[in-house]
This record gives C-alpha cells, sequence and structure tokens, in this order.
C-alpha cells in the first residue's frame, strides 16, 4: 500500500524544466503575431452567430446533488484520508503532499504541484480539481503560461504548476481524463505558505490499434461563446488525456498549432482544421480543411448546395452532423426526418454526410428523448442501420468552455495503424471515421471483434449458423462499468451483469449467438454511478456510457447483407394475400414491425387498412402515432372499425388526439372536439409539433403594429411588466423608458406570418418588444393557435394571457400549440417577445378546419 503524508517544513519554491515536445499535423500557418495578440486580448471572432445557433450556456451542479456528494464522500475528513489511500492503493498511485513556507499573503498560499506517469517517472499533462466540503469553489486561479483554470479546476500542460489559491482546507483530486487512474487527497492551505502535491498517475485503460478524438471542439476566440481562448482550448485537451483534437469554431477555420507550439506540452497532440458550419437548417462539422479564411456559405438552407460546397473545397472531409435535434440547431428536426421511419421528403435534404453525433455534450444529448432533445438520435441512427444506411455514430463534446463542459467527454477512439500522436496520420483517421471504425466512450472502453477478428466497422458471415462476438470492456477505477449490452438490428439481444468492479478489464469475453436473419450487432456499455467531481455533473450526474459502430453480419449465407427493411418488404409480397399470417410474423418483432409499417406506407397493398388495424396492439406508441395517419387515408371500412376501436382504448391525451384527427380527416366533424380538447392535456410538445405538422394553419394577422425594445432588468423579460401589458386589448399611448420615447409602427409581413423583429427593430440583447393585431371571428368559440418565437414568448387575446415560455431557441413555425377562447366579432392579440442576443421575431398561426374564424 502507498502511503500518504501531510507535514510542515520550511523549503523555497523552485521550478524545474520542462521536458514537453510540441507534435502535430500541420506546420506554422498564419500570422502567428497576430493569433498571439488575439489569444491574449481574449477577443471572440464569430461570423453570423444568433441565438438559435445552438450554443449552450453554463450547467452547475442541483444543491441537491451537492449535498449528496458532500454526504457521501466528504461527511469526515478521516473518511476522505481512507478512501485516498484506498484508490491510491487499487490505482498504484504515489501521492505526497507537504506544507512548506514561502512569501505571500493577503490570505492566500501557494499550492505547487507536479504530475507523473508512475510507469516511467515523466511529467504528464493532467489536471486538479479542488473541492471543499464536497463543494465546488471559485479559486479565481487566471490561466497563464502552462495552466489553464476556472473555478475550481486547474490544467497543467507540461505537468507541473504553481498556483495561489485562498487558504482553507480542500480535497483535490488528480487525474487525466478516462484512461488513469486518479488519486483525493484532503489539504490545508495556510496564508503565506506552500503546500506541495506530488501524484503519479497509471494510464489503466490500454488502448492499442486506437487513438482518441474529439471532433467538436470550439474556442470564445473564434466562436464567439463560452471562454476558452486558443491556449486554453489545448491545454483542456491534453489534460483531458485527448491524443487528436479537431477544431470546429462557428463559421471559421481554426488552426491550433500556431498557438500549441508556443506552449511547452508534456505529451504530444495532433490537431485539425475544421469548422461548424452553422447554418438555419442544422450544424454540420466539416474536417480537415485548409487553414484558409475562405467561408462556407453558412446562410444556405439547401443541404444538397451545402454538402456539394463542402465537398468541392475538401474531398476527403467529413461531414458530420451535430446534435440533429437538438433544438434550434438540428438537421433531423428542420427537415421532418421520420423518427420511426427515419425518411423525409424534403427537398433540399441530402444523405451525403458521413457520420453524425449521437452523443452531444457531457450529459450526452441525443442517446434518450428528453426535453433538451426531444426525439432520441439513438433510435434515429437504429432506424437508418435497418434501412440499410450505414452512418457512423460519434460522440463528441461540443465543448466552448475550460471547465463547465468538459473537451474529451465524450471521446472517440479511432482505429490507427499507430498508438502515437506525434505519428498518427491524419488522413488515416479520416478514412477509418467513414468506415465506422469508432467506439465512443464517455467511460467505459469497448473492444469488439466478430468470428476470427473481423472489427467493428467490418463484415462477417456466420459458421454453422453461429456468430462469436469477442467483447473486452475496460474502465479506470474511478469510474464504474456494470452493465453490457448486445444490441442486434436494434434489439437488446444479451444483457451482461458486472459485479466485480476492482480491475480495469470489467469484462472479457466471447458471446456465441445464432441469429435468424442478417444482423448488425453493437456493444453497449453503462456505469450506475456518477463520474464527479473529476466530470462534474452538469446539472445532472454524468453516467459512465460506451458504444461501439456496428459489425455487419450475414446470417442467411447469400453473400450479402440484407437489411431489415428489406426482409420486411419480401415478407409482405410473400403474404400480401395473407393478412393473419403476415400479422402473427411481424408482431413479435418490433424493430421488424416498425419497418414493415414503413414499407406498408410507402407501397399500394390492398389490404393494407386491415393488416395495420391488426398491427396497432403489438405497436408502442410513437409507432401507433404514425400509423393513424395511415388510416385516415385507407380506402376501406376496416380504417373507421380501427380507429373507432383504437379511440375506445386510448389512454394518453396525445393518442386520443392523434385519433381525433385521423377520424376528423375521414370526415367525423365531431372529432375535431376531441382534438381541441385534447391539445391542454399533451405535456411533451414534440409530439404535438408531429401531430399538426400536416395540419393546415394560417397566419392570424398580416398586418401588426409593433412597439419596442424594451430594456429588461431582472432575470428574463416575460415576467417584467410593461406599458403594452396595461391595456393588452389595444395599443396604449407611445411608451417611454428611461427618457426614450417609443411609438408603435404599422408593419406588413410576408404571406407566411413572420414577424421579423430583427428587421423592424434592431440586433439588441436582453430587450422585449410587443406586436398588437386584430383578427375576426364568426362565432364564439376554441382554437388551436401554433407559435413559433426566437426567444421566449407571451400572448394576450382580449386581455387574457392564454400563452407563455420562457425559452431560448431560434423561431421555427408550429414550435408551441396552445387553444385559446375568441369571441364572435373582432379579437385582439399582443404578443410579447423576449431576445437575449442575435436574432429575433415571431409567427402565430390559427389552425381553424371547422371556420371559426372569418376568412378560413
Amino acid at each position: 500500500m502507498e502511503h500518504y503524508h501531510v507535514h510542515n517544513r520550511a523549503h523555497r519554491h523552485r521550478s524545474e524544466a520542462s521536458s514537453g515536445r510540441r507534435q502535430g499535423f500541420r506546420g506554422n500557418a498564419g500570422n502567428k503575431a497576430a493569433l498571439q495578440k488575439i489569444v491574449a486580448a481574449d477577443r471572440p471572432l464569430h461570423p453570423g452567430l444568433s441565438d438559435g445557433t445552438g450554443i449552450r450556456g453554463a450547467m452547475l451542479f442541483s444543491p441537491v446533488q451537492l449535498s449528496l456528494f458532500q454526504a457521501i464522500l466528504y461527511q469526515k475528513w478521516e473518511y476522505v484520508m481512507l478512501k485516498s489511500m484506498l484508490i491510491g492503493c487499487l490505482c498504484f498511485i504515489g501521492f505526497s503532499a507537504t506544507v512548506i513556507s514561502a512569501e505571500g499573503g493577503d490570505g492566500k498560499g501557494w499550492v505547487e504541484f507536479e504530475i507523473r506517469e508512475r510507469e516511467n517517472r515523466r511529467l504528464i499533462p493532467g489536471k486538479l480539481v479542488f473541492l471543499q466540503s464536497g463543494r465546488r469553489i471559485d479559486l479565481g486561479i487566471a490561466s497563464e503560461g502552462m495552466i489553464a483554470s476556472r473555478r475550481n479546476v486547474v490544467y497543467t500542460a507540461n505537468g507541473r504548476g504553481r498556483v495561489p489559491v485562498p487558504a482553507g482546507r480542500y480535497e483535490v483530486w488528480i487525474g487525466r481524463g478516462i484512461e488513469y487512474s486518479a488519486v483525493v487527497l484532503p489539504i490545508e492551505v495556510i496564508a503565506g505558505d506552500t503546500t506541495r502535491l506530488s501524484a503519479e498517475l497509471v494510464r489503466e485503460v490500454k488502448t492499442p490499434g486506437f487513438v482518441c478524438g474529439d471532433m467538436h471542439l470550439h474556442t470564445r476566440t473564434f466562436s464567439g461563446s463560452g471562454d476558452a481562448r486558443v491556449d486554453e482550448r489545448i491545454i483542456s485537451c491534453i489534460g483531458e488525456g485527448l491524443e487528436w483534437a479537431v477544431a470546429t469554431d462557428h463559421n471559421h477555420h481554426t488552426d491550433y498549432d500556431t498557438v500549441k507550439q508556443t506552449l511547452d506540452m508534456a505529451a504530444p497532440l495532433a490537431t485539425t482544421v475544421g469548422n461548424e458550419v452553422s447554418t438555419p437548417i442544422g450544424h454540420f462539422n466539416a474536417y480537415p480543411l485548409p487553414p484558409s479564411p475562405a467561408l462556407l456559405p453558412y446562410q444556405l438552407k439547401d443541404a444538397r448546395k451545402l454538402f456539394k460546397l463542402i465537398r468541392e473545397m475538401a474531398q476527403d472531409a467529413v461531414i458530420q452532423v451535430n446534435h440533429p435535434r437538438w433544438p434550434g440547431a438540428a438537421y433531423f428536426s428542420e427537415f421532418h426526418l421520420d423518427p420511426n421511419f427515419a425518411t423525409t421528403h424534403h427537398p433540399q435534404w441530402s444523405w451525403d454526410f458521413d457520420a453524425f453525433e449521437i452523443l452531444n455534450e457531457n450529459r450526452g444529448l441525443g442517446w434518450y428523448a428528453e426535453p433538451d432533445n426531444p426525439i432520441s438520435v439513438r433510435q434515429d441512427w437504429f432506424n437508418m442501420l435497418n434501412k440499410g444506411q450505414r452512418f457512423t455514430g460519434v460522440g463528441n463534446s461540443d465543448s466552448h468552455d475550460v471547465e463547465k463542459l468538459l473537451a474529451g467527454m465524450p471521446r472517440n477512439y479511432i482505429a490507427s495503424s499507430t498508438d502515437d500522436p506525434a505519428a498518427i496520420r491524419e488522413a488515416e483517421l479520416v478514412e477509418n471515421i467513414k468506415r465506422h471504425r469508432v467506439s465512443v466512450s464517455r467511460g467505459p472502453y469497448i473492444e469488439f471483434t466478430a468470428n476470427d477478428g473481423v472489427p467493428i466497422g467490418g463484415e462477417t458471415r456466420t459458421v454453422d449458423g453461429k456468430v462469436r462476438l469477442h467483447i473486452r470492456v475496460q474502465a479506470a477505477h474511478w469510474i464504474r462499468c456494470d452493465t453490457v449490452r448486445i444490441i442486434g438490428n436494434g434489439e437488446v439481444v444479451q444483457t451482461i451483469l458486472l459485479q466485480d468492479q476492482s480491475g480495469t478489464v470489467r469484462f472479457e469475453g466471447t458471446v456465441t449467438l445464432q441469429p435468424k436473419m442478417d444482423t448488425w450487432y453493437i456493444v453497449e456499455a453503462t456505469g450506475s454511478e456518477s463520474m464527479a467531481p473529476l466530470v462534474p455533473d452538469a446539472p445532472v450526474p454524468i453516467m459512465p456510457l460506451a458504444f461501439t459502430n456496428p459489425i455487419w453480419v450475414d446470417a442467411d449465407g447469400d453473400g450479402r447483407f440484407t437489411a431489415l427493411r428489406e426482409y420486411a418488404a419480401e415478407i409482405i409480397q410473400r403474404l400480401r394475400n395473407q393478412p393473419g399470417k403476415l400479422i402473427e410474423r411481424l408482431a413479435g418483432h418490433p424493430q421488424m414491425l416498425k419497418q414493415a409499417v414503413a414499407v406498408l406506407a410507402e407501397t399500394a397493398f390492398p389490404r393494407r387498412a386491415e393488416v395495420l388495424a391488426g398491427l396497432l396492439p403489438h405497436a408502442d406508441l410513437d409507432l401507433r402515432l404514425s400509423m393513424y395517419p395511415l388510416l385516415s387515408h385507407a380506402d376501406a371500412p376496416e380504417a373507421d372499425v380501427a380507429l373507432q376501436q383504437a379511440a375506445e382504448r386510448a389512454e394518453s391525451a396525445i393518442e386520443k388526439l392523434v385519433i381525433g384527427l385521423a377520424r376528423f380527416e375521414r370526415g367525423d366533424s365531431r372529432a375535431w372536439d376531441t382534438v381541441v380538447a385534447n391539445v391542454p392535456l399533451v405535456k411533451d410538445e414534440r409530439y404535438l409539433q408531429e401531430a399538426f405538422r400536416s395540419v393546415t394553419a394560417r397566419p392570424v394577422s398580416l398586418k401588426w403594429q409593433v412597439i419596442g425594445p424594451f430594456a429588461v432588468n431582472g432575470d428574463h423579460g416575460l415576467d417584467e411588466r410593461f406599458a403594452p401589458e396595461q391595456k393588452p386589448n389595444a395599443p396604449a399611448a407611445p411608451a417611454t423608458q428611461n427618457g426614450r420615447r417609443m411609438e408603435w409602427q404599422t408593419v406588413e409581413i410576408p404571406k407566411d406570418g413572420t414577424v421579423n423583429l430583427e428587421a423592424l427593430l434592431g440586433r439588441h440583447e436582453r430587450v422585449v418588444a410587443y406586436a398588437f393585431a386584430e383578427f375576426a371571428a364568426q362565432r364564439n368559440g376554441k382554437v388551436i393557435f401554433r407559435a413559433g418565437s426566437d426567444d421566449g414568448i407571451a400572448v394576450w387575446i382580449n386581455g387574457q394571457r392564454v400563452h407563455y415560455h420562457h425559452v431560448h431557441r431560434g423561431l421555427s413555425p408550429g414550435d408551441d400549440t396552445f387553444v385559446a377562447p375568441v369571441k364572435k366579432g373582432r379579437n385582439a392579440v399582443l404578443v410579447k417577445v423576449e431576445n437575449g442576443g442575435g436574432r429575433w421575431g415571431f409567427l402565430l398561426q390559427a389552425v381553424d378546419p371547422i371556420g371559426i374564424l372569418a376568412g378560413q
């Protein structure tokens, strides 16, 4: 067992010479002196950005999480010491702390540290995380030289440093990303004294044949958001143990190499020039690109043209779709990619991309459907694979910050002929990304081959009807990994529970399967404990998670891989005259059922209504919601019976609503009352967006009166009352704020109904504006309204507030759906829109197929 000591003695601070080397792909490109001035001044350069570009803000601990973490891990100093010793023993870490006197004062002492690799005693990059009673604190340490620091985190590029720290007692965690061991030790910093820390870390996770990279990284310097300068970005990457960093600032070709050459790094870091092309239809990373200032046309709304231009600029570049379902910057959602069938009929859609993010940010947006990422990108991926489309699944940090969102969490392990970051070839990594030879990690690391060594991304065939899957899962001792799952064609085919957490290798074995049809397999590994504080909860606990890209297995022996969609089409064709057998064949296979419904939707099948009706009880909610519109267009009496029976079974508001829309479409006018009654009961807005996507909506008015902007003083402007709210039934007199007089102006808007407040009032930050209009109704009733806004929005009709949504987003039609009463005759509507910055505006439409409103 290693021993840990804390004691006092007089000693003067001294520095040692660095042994770091500077490595990378590119030579000195661009004006080095000018770039260094930009970095020193921390001046952002960022063309074409707005609050709708998908740039994320700070994420912090919640008080409950902090309290739990404090209570469990840091209840007593004695327990922390014991925990430190145990971690040191398990991880083979050497660590010492000495408090020594030094010159200084003002309530601060110095922490002098060095981090070495135990195997060879070489200095290595790493990081220190300071906690007080389990809580994150702001040390106020400035980044300088080889140090990058924010709040309670200190990164070192060369393995050593000396930083001023307020006097007090701390728990210090030392580590270097997910491949290395970690150590934690309580220390006391005394004003005027120096505490010396020396840690030895072990590279516990071995990744032969793979190097790790983050292909989505930002700087404040060139993206204009977050807080990381270029030098801080590089230091944080190498401090997290990354071996390849792809610069992807918004609409900028960023080359880290010029700044990297000025850093005295203790380990090499390969870097690549890239660009996150941030457009109105989504964000797309392109890499590698030439380090030229030429920009790609980021205002394009046609993906076909955009991808073509990227290919022309860099023929071999990876085109990577970022956060495809993240509101405001979501390619899949902007072009209405069906969440069940992975189909879209948008004329400007293009399939000419290579990869997309299954995991985005530390929290892994995209894995599951949730409010910040309302449709599972993981399921989109499975749908595409089951269609026969092969895109590489990746995971990236999308970090704009030094510490709020860690670089390299998640990260990608990409096949490479060398493990040395100084020797890896950029072209090889790019080619292996396109060949799907990628294992993604947010903690554990998965190695996966089939039969006699067929790698991730490869194809093989069964032998005697069997396929052997070889799986090895590693995790550093401070990371829990307790479950491994094998996924075949989108369904879990085997789950392995791991009890022993004592070693680095959590699972190693061969699983033999007997697939009945051609099957693609991936492996997932998860853990049930947060990785804080080395990976801070942001704001939810960040749990270990990893997955591989597929291996494709030919099970039917025909020498080719047949995707599930093709199997479904063959079954439907073979049993087209035997609907009972067809239903029985499809009912027990969820992924096959989904593909079969997609085939039925696309083909002229004479007994489609009968088959859909028989499959409804076997489908999950999302699939049923896609099946009801198909029944609404079926020319058969079975469709009416099926919808009636479904209405009697339905329990959820969204299902009742969608069935009501289908029945109304078939001529049942009474069903509209069901639709209106259930809109307020649906809590998940994405379901409403999907339900009303094909329903006609018309602008409430094409003539508005607008006034503003009003400066916001509080947290957000929707809760601050300004003069127009005093009489929401009619435009009030001119308003005054801070001595500035504002008049109502009458504006004509485009036929689509969009009110562009940026064009009318200019670009402002932290403001609100108001818009007033009138519309006529032929009788009293309740009407469904749909609103889009950039950013938050509140709506009054006839003086009553009927809608309120505090949100930061880009303008997209139909983001919000609500019901409001109207009266016969003239009705007044007042809209209030908040803007945090960048573009702003709104769109208000009415869905009124029964003609309550005049002119509908």
